[in-house]
């Protein structure tokens, strides 16, 4: 069992009170699997903002932020008034309440980033542990950031 959050380019997901809450509330649940799928135009445009930003000279933190992770929760709407307040007050009585919510969702996104962004974050000098918290785990990813320093060290002689 598990949830998929749908990422589209008609609809920001994040953007929706009942949708970061029920990210929020999957991710709570221990054992529970949940993933993201991205429409091709969305990560494309994704790709094309890292890309970017990459090419100005920024940061890879500053790349983060040009791939959209980071959430202002507490500006997320409803269509209902009644579900907005309902939704809010739950949220207040997390601890950390939308401060919370806000990194748990950033946390997300970071993590589901597809491969190919996190590998040219890492090779911009993105450390490894903030490249999700799966990321010290995934072979693919480890093995990147091994061949990335090496060649660093290699290419510094």
């Amino acid at each position: 069992c598990g949830m998929v959050a749908v990422h589209t380019t008609s609809a920001d997901l994040y953007s929706r009170l009942w949708c970061v809450h029920e990210v929020e509330r999957a991710i709570a649940q221990k054992g529970l699997k949940i993933a993201a799928a991205m429409s091709d135009p969305y990560r494309s445009n994704m790709a094309e903002n890292v890309r970017n930003t990459l090419k100005i000279g920024a940061s890879p933190h500053q790349c983060l932020e040009a791939a959209d992770v980071s959430v202002s929760t507490i500006r997320a709407q409803c269509s209902r008034i009644v579900d907005k307040d309902m939704l809010q007050g739950k949220i207040m009585e997390l601890d950390g309440n939308f401060c919370h919510l806000d990194e748990v969702i950033r946390s997300f996104r970071i993590d589901t980033l597809p491969l190919d962004i996190k590998f040219r974050l890492i090779a911009a000098g993105l450390p490894l542990h903030e490249c999700g918290q799966a990321a010290p785990n995934d072979l693919p990813i480890v093995l990147f950031a091994v061949s990335e320093s090496a060649e660093g060290l290699l290419g510094a002689n």
